[in-house]
């Protein structure tokens, strides 16, 4: 799965939260600087 190529769904509205295990699933293909907040996000912080 190459999560740089897909486009934000969620950020569009009317998506529900990512599950426990969703999110389990998805911190294996990401680095380590994304971060899981609100219990349910998965989000990362770019500095300009």
């Amino acid at each position: 799965m190459d999560l740089s190529k897909k486009k934000c769904i969620p950020c569009e509205g009317g998506i529900p939260p990512l599950t426990e295990k969703e999110i389990t699933d998805y911190k294996r293909h990401i680095s380590g600087d994304w971060k899981v907040t609100d219990n349910n996000k998965i989000t990362k912080e770019y500095l300009m």
